[in-house]
C-alpha cells in the first residue's frame, strides 16, 4: 500500500491530486448535465401539469414532501397516486425536484393570481476545524460538495454502464483498470456494525457508528436514491439515506462540530439499529484524495440496490472499501450450524459447507454484521489494514492516543 501521509504524519494534498479531482468534476458534471436534460424533456412530454387544476397541484406537492421527509418513503405509492409520472427516472424524480416541483409550484401561484418566490441559493457552507484550511483544502472542500450533491446521483446510471463494460471481451480489462483508478477518488468505506469491535478496541472516532453520527451530525434522512430505482429484497427499509449536514473531514472528525441544523442523535441511532437488524451495512460515501478522507453520506446498504455494493460484488470493482477490519473465527466447536453469518454476509465471505461456516477472509470487508449475531460467540473482528487510509488511522492511534477512544 502507498503512503498517503506526508513527513509529519498528515495527509497529503497535492496540487496535482486538485487537479485531477476538478478534471473528474468536470467530466461528470458533462455525464450529469447530458442526463439531467434528458430527463427534464422526459417530464415535459409525460406531466403536462398545466393542465391540471391547482388542487391537484398542491396533492402532488403534499405527496411528493411526504416521500421527500421519509413519512411515506417508498417512490412506488407516489406513482401509484400521480401515474403520470409513472414513466419518469425514479431517480430523477427523487432528487431533482429543485426543478419540476418549482414549475408546478409557479404555475400554481400564476392560477391563483399570488407571488411566487423562487428558491433562493443556499448560503456558502463554513467548515469548522481545529486546522488553519489552506487554499487547496478549500478548493478541495468545493470540489467534494459540488460532486456529492450535483453529479453523484445523476451519474449512477453512469455507473452501472461502465461496470457492465468491465466484462466487454475487448476493452474490458482497459475499462476496469480505469474504474479501479478511479475508485482512489470516489467510494464507499464499510463502518463496523455497534457493539461488533468487542471491548476495550481502541478506534479513531469515525470508526465507531456511534461515535460518528454524534460528531459530524446527520441534517436528515432521504429514501435511498440506490434502493429506490433498483430491485431489492421485500421488505428492505427505503429510509436509510443519512445526509450529513456539511462535509466532514475524518481526519479531524473528533473537533468538527457544524453548527447547521441536525436530527437529533438518537433518533439516527434508532434507525441505524434497525438498519443493522435487517442486515444492511453502514457505509460513509467519501471523495476527494488522499481516499476516505472527506465524507457527506451515509448509507446503509444491500448487495443487491445500493449501485457500489452491486459493482463490488458483481465485478469487483473496489467502489466499496473495507473498515480495516476482518473477521476471525475461533473455537468453531461451539458453532450451532444456524447459518445467520452466512445469510446476513452480503459480500459473499461465508458459505456453509457440512453444517458449518466456511470463512473466505479475501471476501471480506469488515462490517460486523456476522459478529452481532453469531448465538454462539465464535466470531470477532480484529485490526487489518487494507487501504492506504487505514495506515494513516493505525498511524494516528499510536501517535495521538488522547484522540482515539475505546469500544
Amino acid at each position: 500500500m502507498g503512503r498517503i501521509t506526508d513527513k509529519d504524519g498528515e495527509l497529503k494534498l497535492s496540487v496535482w491530486k486538485i487537479f485531477v479531482m476538478f478534471n473528474l468534476v468536470v467530466f461528470f458534471t458533462a455525464v450529469a448535465k447530458t442526463w439531467e436534460h434528458r430527463r427534464r424533456r422526459e417530464f415535459h412530454r409525460a406531466v403536462q401539469y398545466k393542465k391540471y387544476d391547482t388542487a391537484y397541484c398542491r396533492t402532488i406537492l403534499e405527496d411528493f414532501k411526504a416521500l421527500a421527509t421519509c413519512k411515506d418513503p417508498y417512490i412506488e405509492h407516489f406513482y401509484e397516486k400521480h401515474p403520470d409520472f409513472a414513466g419518469l427516472h425514479k431517480l430523477w424524480v427523487l432528487n431533482s425536484s429543485g426543478y419540476w416541483a418549482e414549475k408546478i409550484k409557479k404555475y400554481v401561484a400564476e392560477q391563483e393570481h399570488s407571488p411566487y418566490s423562487p428558491p433562493q441559493n443556499k448560503a456558502e457552507h463554513r467548515y469548522p476545524t481545529s486546522k488553519k484550511l489552506k487554499a487547496l483544502d478549500k478548493l478541495d472542500y468545493r470540489l467534494v460538495n459540488y460532486f456529492g450533491n450535483y453529479c453523484e446521483f445523476r451519474s449512477l446510471d453512469f455507473f452501472l454502464w461502465w461496470g457492465e463494460k468491465t466484462t466487454h471481451k475487448t476493452f474490458g480489462r482497459l475499462a476496469k483498470r480505469l474504474f479501479d483508478w478511479f475508485t482512489r477518488y470516489y467510494a464507499g468505506y464499510l463502518v463496523p456494525a455497534d457493539h461488533s469491535l468487542g471491548r476495550g478496541v481502541e478506534v479513531m472516532p469515525y470508526e465507531n457508528i456511534v461515535e460518528l453520527v454524534k460528531r459530524v451530525k446527520v441534517g436528515q434522512i432521504w429514501p435511498c436514491s440506490c434502493k429506490s430505482f433498483r430491485k431489492t429484497a421485500d421488505g428492505v427499509p427505503r429510509d436509510t439515506c443519512m445526509l450529513i449536514s456539511e462535509v466532514a473531514s475524518l481526519d479531524d472528525s473528533v473537533t468538527k462540530y457544524p453548527d447547521t441544523g441536525f436530527m437529533p442523535a438518537g433518533e439516527v441511532l434508532a434507525k441505524l439499529k434497525e438498519c443493522e437488524d435487517f442486515g444492511l451495512i453502514h457505509q460513509i460515501m467519501c471523495v476527494s484524495a488522499p481516499a476516505g478522507r472527506k465524507m457527506y453520506v451515509l448509507c446503509n446498504c444491500d448487495n443487491r440496490g445500493c449501485v457500489p455494493m452491486f459493482l463490488k460484488v458483481k465485478y469487483g470493482i473496489p467502489m466499496v472499501k473495507g473498515s480495516g477490519f476482518v473477521c476471525e473465527q475461533k473455537e468453531l466447536e461451539k458453532c450451532t450450524a444456524c447459518g445467520v453469518c452466512a445469510a446476513r454476509c452480503q459480500l459473499g465471505a461465508i458459505r456453509m459447507e457440512d453444517g458449518k461456516p466456511v470463512y473466505d477472509e479475501s471476501r471480506c470487508l469488515g462490517c460486523g454484521l456476522c459478529v452481532t449475531t453469531c448465538p454462539a460467540g465464535v466470531r470477532k473482528m480484529v485490526r487489518k489494514p487494507t487501504e492506504p487510509f487505514h495506515d494513516y488511522t493505525v498511524e494516528q492511534i499510536k501517535k495521538h492516543p488522547e484522540r482515539t477512544l475505546k469500544t
